[in-house]
């Protein structure tokens, strides 16, 4: 494969329609740029044809399988067997050399419809393209289409406008349209998942308020004197006690704060300041001090320093 590249490089390597690299090359088509892969590329054009296989086809009843097979083995036997290469490359000389005997002209025909019917035009397939066409254009249609070949910036020289047609000098021109009429679908297909998207996820908060709600029916009843109590966060007043301040940080948010009882393994309780911020948790003691001047003293004393991440979960 890569000694055939190589002859290829070294024999039309220079040819404008012929671009390569190191795993292939491209052909410049009249209907657009073709990109070849070199890997297995000689073992999938070699698929030899034996002469047992025609044959066997030549020997069918059937007239049809065997017009399929039409060579001449008497006079091919003695030669190698044919490949499917050999046969592209024989009907592309043949094909050459027919085309080099008269001046063709090619004209690229466009389907105009999916029904394949005279006079029946789809004439707003590239209208989405822009605001002003969309969904109707108000004004003359040579200017419509006009404004419409404009607005992909296809270069003047590259259309020309007739009584009744715009013919398209390029297929690549051709292309471009299909290529940003489906990119506009594309972004109406994204508006339309965004929407519903949207749709399913208030649909699915409302079920999960009414069954919230449910939950709570008529179990208030029983306790018809409670008072609803608005979540603070800051229930010990940490403003007040800047005793408690000195163990967080000065830039950390207080998220909950609160007075909570500790037992030890003697089921006796002894009271906790409990401080909660996005980064730990503190768990504030007290003791007495036992040496220097404050001595005797009550003081709180950092018990228990834990990092968020490493709480795994939280139970009562």
């Amino acid at each position: 494969d890569q000694t055939l590249l190589q002859k290829l490089q070294m024999q039309i390597g220079n040819h404008e329609h012929f671009n390569s690299w190191n795993q292939g090359f491209i052909i410049h088509h009249y209907a657009g740029k073709v990109s070849y892969d070199m890997d297995g590329f000689c073992e999938r054009n070699r698929d030899v044809l034996f002469m047992d296989l025609i044959e066997l086809m030549q020997s069918s009843e059937l007239p049809f399988i065997k017009s399929l097979f039409p060579e001449n083995l008497q006079a091919d036997k003695k030669g190698r067997p044919t490949t499917a290469g050999s046969k592209i490359k024989k009907q592309a000389n043949d094909l050459v050399s027919t085309l080099m005997k008269c001046t063709p002209h090619y004209i690229r025909c466009i389907k105009p419809n999916e029904t394949k019917k005279p006079r029946d035009w789809e004439e707003s397939r590239y209208a989405i393209l822009t605001k002003a066409t969309w969904p109707s254009w108000q004004g003359d249609e040579k200017q419509g289409v006009l404004h419409l070949l404009q607005s992909v910036n296809m270069d003047s020289d590259q259309f020309q406008l007739g009584r009744s047609k715009v013919f398209i000098k390029a297929p690549e021109s051709l292309f471009l349209l299909e290529e940003m009429r489906e990119r506009k679908y594309d972004g109406y297909a994204r508006v339309i998942q965004k929407s519903w998207r949207k749709f399913v996820a208030r649909k699915k908060y409302v079920q999960m308020r009414e069954e919230a709600s449910d939950l709570l029916l008529n179990k208030k009843e029983r306790r018809r004197n409670s008072i609803n109590r608005n979540f603070i966060g800051d229930y010990i007043g940490m403003e007040e006690h800047p005793e408690l301040q000195q163990f967080v940080g000065k830039r950390e948010k207080i998220d909950f704060a609160d007075t909570v009882t500790k037992y030890d393994r003697r089921f006796k309780g002894v009271k906790r300041d409990l401080l909660l911020t996005p980064k730990c948790l503190y768990l504030i003691g007290r003791e007495k001090v036992k040496q220097g001047p404050d001595k005797g003293l009550v003081k709180e004393v950092l018990k228990r320093k834990i990092e968020i991440e490493r709480i795994l979960s939280v139970s009562l």
